[in-house]
């Protein structure tokens, strides 16, 4: 019969140990400068939903809205005693109570849509991850 006797073993060519050296730097390259980012992004991304994130963009939901309501709560003041209203009047109090509930109102709207926000960049920051 046939009976070849031989190695078996088939030998890598120039260009594929050529190849294969290359690979291997791209690889290390990789591991070396993309690795440190990607996982750095990914620990941006879960600390996104800890209580301290969450309580920092409802601190600075406050910080841009307070100034806006302080200043409309004085532009009331100012044209109601420039009129020579009485601060202990009903008149005055109906219309303070009606700043003050706008303003309870519009803060959680603000905060609720900044809150919605975090959590939406949130899972924008996984579909990356999962991109990657």
């Amino acid at each position: 019969m046939c009976g070849g006797g031989g190695s078996t073993k088939v030998k890598d060519t120039a260009s594929q140990k050529a190849l294969a050296s290359i690979a291997a730097q791209r690889f290390n390259l990789y591991q070396q400068y993309y690795v440190p980012l990607e996982n750095q992004y990914m620990s941006d991304v879960f600390s996104m939903t800890s209580d301290t994130s969450f309580k920092n963009v409802e601190g600075f939901v406050n910080a841009v809205q307070q100034p806006q309501f302080q200043a409309g709560r004085r532009q009331m003041q100012q044209r109601a005693f420039a009129m020579g209203a009485d601060p202990t009047s009903g008149q005055y109090q109906a219309r303070a109570a009606q700043m003050a509930e706008a303003q309870a109102a519009g803060m959680g709207r603000g905060t609720a849509e900044g809150l919605s926000g975090q959590v939406d960049r949130y899972y924008q920051g996984m579909q990356n991850i999962v991109a990657m």
